[in-house]
């Protein structure tokens, strides 16, 4: 009697774990099934032209062009423009890189939309993704406000100097509105003019635009810190912004013009998104990301650092990551 009854136990129990290891491996299946057919995120390699030296029995690749005037960025832009799941390049990215590219945009893109572009501003090597979706600035716009406020009226710069501070390092709103209130918003004309952007991006405080847009913007205000004397003063209060995923991701000594922009409270208008120029080496370049993420900078932070790492790589190793034109 007792060991038909435990006969029956261990019949049940069998019975049990037989169950319990179908569900699971149901569940797994589930799971791999909808990771793998998820529409695959592509990469567009362009080619990078460089000129070769005639008459050598073995290629040899002069040195890359130097980009320093604000038409040949605004034409490297040109180049980084992409729509839908694709991000474009014109270098080799590594396989670890494409892989945590796709694993950053993934986890974003599981709450949101996102688009970025990063362009070396010496030889104008760059990255994009979904650069053309309208999203909220939230106050990634104060930076070119700022700019092209200065630019247009210089004296503010000491008139105005905490005003400026509360701007761009702390954010602030009620300032924004004052100024934009006594200056105008249309101070922005001649700063979309030379980036050759929509000018009712100018026509109120808060116009959504794309990630190329905000892009050009910033093309503008890096020419405008390099040329302008007033510009070189107000490009300092860049450097150390409230909050900035691309300054506090930055390499210690590694400078910084950022700024960011974010919201919460209202879904229309959800933004966590962030832009400037990161000053690495010889190699200045432009970072922008644009999301319509609920003011989560802890998300955007891998993607931040994922694109920071390739810029590094990309100057490293010029020599083996370039697609040539032959």
């Amino acid at each position: 009697m007792f060991f038909q009854e435990l006969e029956k136990k261990v019949k049940t129990l069998i019975w049990c774990l037989v169950i319990a290891e179908c569900i699971l491996c149901a569940g797994i299946t589930r799971t791999i099934v909808q990771y793998y057919t998820k529409p695959a995120i592509l990469f567009t390699e362009d080619t990078l032209k460089q000129e070769t030296l005639t008459g050598s029995e073995s290629k040899v690749y002069l040195p890359l062009p130097e980009h320093t005037t604000l038409e040949e960025t605004l034409q490297d832009l040109e180049q980084c423009s992409v729509t839908g799941e694709t991000i474009k390049t014109n270098v080799h990215i590594p396989a670890v890189g494409k892989m945590l590219l796709r694993k950053n945009i993934r986890a974003i893109e599981e709450e949101g939309s996102l688009g970025f572009i990063l362009l070396d501003l010496r030889h104008g090597q760059y990255l994009s993704y979904n650069t053309e979706q309208l999203f909220y600035p939230a106050s990634t716009i104060k930076a070119h406000f700022a700019a092209s406020l200065v630019d247009t009226y210089p004296e503010l710069f000491k008139t105005r100097y905490n005003d400026l501070l509360n701007l761009l390092v702390w954010s602030d709103n009620d300032t924004y509105f004052k100024m934009a209130v006594t200056y105008g918003i249309h101070v922005l004309d001649h700063w979309c003019e030379k980036a050759g952007v929509r000018k009712d991006i100018a026509a109120n405080m808060y116009i959504n635009q794309t990630t190329m847009e905000n892009a050009r913007l910033w093309a503008v205000n890096y020419y405008w810190f390099i040329e302008n004397e007033t510009g070189q003063k107000l490009s300092e209060l860049y450097e150390s912004p409230y909050i900035s995923s691309i300054h506090s991701n930055a390499e210690p000594g590694e400078n910084t013009r950022t700024k960011a922009g974010w919201y919460e409270d209202i879904e229309e208008y959800f933004a966590t998104s962030d832009a400037g120029i990161v000053y690495e080496g010889d190699h200045p370049y432009m970072l922008v990301i644009m999301t319509n993420l609920p003011a989560d900078f802890e998300l955007l932070d891998p993607l931040t650092i994922t694109l920071m790492n390739i810029h590094t790589e990309m100057i490293k190793n010029e020599s083996k990551m370039f697609h040539y034109n032959d």
